[in-house]
């Protein structure tokens, strides 16, 4: 897919859905991409999968500081990149298998628990 074509509906997404930052639509396709290539997964991902990835992906990016990330983004819970994935879903960024629902995505797991877990002593 065109990069400019997926820049612009990144843009016109925030603009109409100011919950999250653009950035946090960007980290999906890492996760994406980290999914893929390190946990071995394929295209079918579950919302549990894509979840870990993101968590994982951010973690290795940002260290310590992923959680204020993710909280500066706007993700404060698994809900969150829930909604993320289904605006891109909703703007043809991503697919969906039939059965794939937001709710799918709640409450995976305590989001601040596990940004914070590897640095606790």
């Amino acid at each position: 897919m065109d990069l400019t074509k997926i820049e612009n509906t990144i843009e016109n997404i925030c603009a109409n859905d100011i919950r999250y930052h653009e950035n946090a639509y960007h980290n999906i396709f890492n996760a994406l991409s980290y999914c893929e290539t390190v946990m071995k997964k394929d295209n079918n991902l579950t919302a549990k999968d894509l979840t870990i990835g993101y968590k994982d992906i951010t973690l290795s990016k940002y260290g310590p500081l992923a959680l204020e990330v993710l909280n500066h983004w706007g993700i404060y819970s698994t809900r969150d990149i829930g909604n993320i994935v289904f605006n891109l879903v909703n703007a043809n960024l991503l697919g969906r298998s039939p059965g794939d629902t937001i709710e799918d995505f709640n409450n995976l797991f305590n989001l601040t628990e596990e940004m914070k877990s590897p640095y606790l002593g």
